[in-house]
């Protein structure tokens, strides 16, 4: 079999970025800038611009052979880097690409993990986005990575007999298993569960890591776009349901310190406008990244989105911000109210105290 395969590496990177800020804002030549709207996108996605970095062609010997790798770089604007490198392969069999589904990097006689290739490369883009990041939160998390198998021919034959044939060896190549090994049916069926195809040549599988898809008309860069998006959605999803449980974590810790009277008021003060700003910042990210991907009339590439959806579970991570930003809200009413009382003690306190002080002066009248 013929094709590519697409490595895929989406990393948050703490912020929200100004993309028409980064025209010409490179430090060498090796690297090129270009601000893109959705021109390659299919017509019936709405996102935002994004902006493109291509980086230079690399010669790299890997596991498998020598290689020039051309890495692509997306910078989105709600703070993602998506990093993507491709590797055409020709005459390899299902067993063989398991090695490419592992695939390591050899430096000074020594091989190391493909990730840590992707890592070096967005630590360099980074330096150069980091002057431009804005609203930044101080959060760690790991990146998406997604393998894309894309076969420009399938031995001939037809997509039912495909599958038929090879199912065992597909089920075990999504999930990275090492070759010879048999799943289950019950599990091969699971794995292989998720597949569509729009003509009787093409096909997609999609599983939690990795896709395979067979496209001889090469016809695939709208497949690749919807696999890229629903990481991407799946990446934020991850970030800011980790944001809402530092901030969650932080907001009871100053609340607990309030009851127990051991929080200032100017500080319980401080982290009531903290609260309200991460409810406003977190409702205004969760609809920008809504909008990035909204499928209007191309239903074929609707049902494949909504199939990652599902297989990504990105229903229950929405689920579960939303319940946090219910129980963040809960939290603001809770120490708005507390505040509120406290405001109207400290002001009974001080009536009482001036009424004191009057009849004080009228029982004791200043003697000349």
């Amino acid at each position: 079999m013929d094709g590519k395969i697409v490595y895929y590496r989406i990393y948050d990177i703490g912020g929200i970025i100004d993309i028409t800020k980064l025209k010409n804002k490179t430090e060498d030549n090796s690297e090129q800038l270009q601000i893109s709207s959705w021109s390659s996108m299919p017509y019936s996605i709405n996102a935002s611009p994004y902006c493109v970095i291509k980086s230079s062609t690399r010669e790299i010997e890997t596991s498998v052979g020598k290689y020039k790798l051309e890495p692509e770089v997306k910078v989105f604007s709600i703070g993602v880097v998506s990093v993507n490198i491709r590797i055409n392969f020709n005459g390899l069999s299902l067993d063989d690409m398991y090695n490419y589904y592992n695939l390591k990097i050899k430096e000074n006689n020594e091989y190391k993990s493909f990730e840590v290739f992707f890592d070096e490369l967005f630590d360099d883009i980074y330096k150069k986005l980091k002057n431009n990041i804005t609203d930044k939160y101080k959060i760690s998390i790991s990146p998406e990575i997604y393998v894309v198998f894309c076969v420009h021919n399938s031995d001939d034959i037809s997509v039912k007999e495909f599958l038929t044939t090879h199912n065992k060896k597909l089920a075990a190549l999504l999930t990275n298993r090492k070759i010879g090994t048999i799943l289950s049916d019950t599990q091969t069926k699971d794995i292989l569960s998720s597949w569509f195809s729009y003509e009787e040549s093409d096909l997609v599988i999609m599983d939690w890591d990795s896709a395979f898809v067979v496209n001889p008309s090469r016809n695939y860069e709208d497949i690749l776009l919807v696999l890229e998006f629903s990481n991407l959605m799946l990446l934020e999803l991850r970030t800011y349901d980790l944001y809402l449980n530092k901030i969650l974590e932080e907001a009871y810790q100053d609340i607990d310190l309030f009851f127990d009277r051991r929080l200032k008021y100017s500080i319980a003060n401080d982290t009531l406008k903290d609260i309200i700003k991460t409810r406003v910042d977190l409702l205004k990210m969760t609809d920008e990244l809504r909008n990035t991907t909204k499928f209007i009339g191309e239903w074929y590439l609707a049902k494949l989105y909504n199939a990652c959806a599902n297989k990504f579970r990105l229903g229950d991570w929405e689920n579960s911000i939303t319940k946090k930003l219910s129980t963040l809200n809960d939290l603001y009413m809770v120490l708005n109210n507390a505040l509120h009382d406290r405001k109207m003690l400290i002001l009974e306190y001080s009536i009482v105290l001036l009424f004191v002080i009057d009849l004080l002066i009228l029982l004791f009248p200043l003697i000349p």
